[in-house]
């Protein structure tokens, strides 16, 4: 149920797989207009290297689309936003365009929380000055191409996977936000993988808890941001599921300790500022995960 990374580097079939939604049912946070046409000028060429050393600054990291990330925050709920349009299409992407080997650079992608594999972006200007081409191909609109555009906003960088049609006209613009964070150098953890799982917990349940376990004890407990756990032990590690694609995958759930030995998955369900934790069992035809017993009850603290 969550989603794994680790074969990310072998995925390079993304496009093959990819499906699109109409505008209509896309995101309405979304910003498109039918009217406006691209850059009538276009930019003069740079040779890529660069400007891959111009723009490595503003686009380089982990970039999570700004929609999934809001709701996220809104409902604290994966499952909930699952199957929403903030949740589909290319999620996350990790890209790092600072040695170039050639005319592009290939870089990781999540399509719909679910599959992943390699993109290119081209150093070349794109339609505007401040776009460069991207690979990315919707089979239910062959006529659509796509670019990442750049820029500043108070201090930070803008950065938008915008989609035009055959009359060079711009269909759609999806705003992405950059995580923050420093990855460790793990290839069986990617920085695609770190920064997505890093800003889905800070949206969902990252922070200090106090409440009582199955019998009664008192426990304190911290859910951090980068995945520690403290306070419920044996566990020392947590993930919030956000693959929903696929049986069992019905609840909202963690995984503590995850890829381990000790793995351990407990449903979870949030009421205002309080969080219970429960056992998960199967369904008889392992269709749906079924809440079992309750084993703690946790209230966060402001």
């Amino acid at each position: 149920m969550r989603l794994s990374f680790v074969a990310l580097a072998a995925l390079a079939g993304l496009a093959a797989c990819q499906t699109g939604q109409p505008d209509s049912e896309r995101n309405p946070t979304t910003e498109a207009s039918a009217d406006t046409a691209a850059a009538a000028t276009p930019a003069p060429a740079v040779a890529p290297a660069k400007l891959a050393r111009q723009v490595s600054p503003l686009i380089n990291g982990v970039w999570v689309k700004a929609a999934y990330l809001d709701a996220l925050t809104r409902t604290r709920s994966p499952q909930a936003v699952a199957r929403t349009p903030a949740a589909a299409d290319i999620t996350a992407f990790a890209i790092d365009v600072s040695r170039p080997r050639a005319d592009s650079v290939a870089f990781d992608a999540i399509l719909n929380n679910h599959e992943g594999g390699a993109l290119q972006v081209y150093l070349r200007p794109g339609r505007r000055a401040q776009s460069l081409p991207v690979s990315y191909i919707d089979y239910n609109d062959e006529g659509s191409r796509y670019e990442l555009s750049y820029g500043l906003q108070a201090g930070d960088t803008v950065l938008r996977l915008d989609k035009y049609d055959l009359q060079n006209r711009l269909r759609q613009s999806v705003p992405y936000r950059r995580i923050r964070f420093r990855p460790t150098n793990s290839p069986a953890e990617p920085a695609l993988n770190q920064g997505l799982e890093r800003a889905v917990r800070q949206a969902v349940l990252a922070g200090q808890y106090a409440g009582r376990d199955s019998v009664g004890r008192p426990v304190q407990v911290q859910l951090a941001a980068d995945g520690r756990v403290t306070g419920l032990p044996p566990f020392h590690s947590y993930d919030v599921s956000i693959d929903f694609i696929g049986p069992e995958s019905n609840l909202n759930t963690l995984l503590f300790n995850p890829y381990s030995a000790q793995q351990r998955t407990l449903a979870y369900r949030l009421s205002r500022d309080t969080l219970r934790l429960y056992a998960v069992r199967p369904d008889a035809e392992h269709i749906n995960l079924q809440p079992a017993r309750l084993h703690y009850t946790l209230v966060r603290r402001r």
